[in-house]
């Protein structure tokens, strides 16, 4: 599933993205190993695609959906090339892991 939106707010847990078509709210919740690169990666009114998979739970009898992020489809992937800072290459390192890889695409 794609959510599409600007990023409102980023926590050590979950983005919050304001969608593009009903205007909602929706909080994306990512492990903690992907934390330092989600906060590299995100800052506030930042556009973006992201791919996520909701998880089902349930609580006083209702059933709920927690979105847990897979991968980003956009913005692109950033070319360190493209920077005059020595210090892009660690953080597009850093970012490789929100991005699907052309390995698993192949399978």
């Amino acid at each position: 599933m794609q959510i599409t939106g600007n990023v409102v707010k980023i926590t050590d847990e979950f983005l919050r993205i304001k969608t593009v078509s009903k205007r909602q709210e929706i909080d994306i919740f990512f492990p903690e190993s992907k934390m330092e690169a989600m906060k590299a990666r995100y800052e506030p009114h930042m556009g973006t695609t992201i791919q996520v998979e909701p998880e089902e739970y349930e609580k006083d009898g209702y059933k709920f959906a927690k979105l847990w992020f897979l991968y980003i489809l956009s913005p692109p992937i950033m070319n360190p090339e493209n920077s005059c800072f020595p210090a892009a290459y660690r953080v597009a390192e850093l970012m490789k892991v929100l991005y699907k890889s052309k390995k698993a695409s192949k399978l």
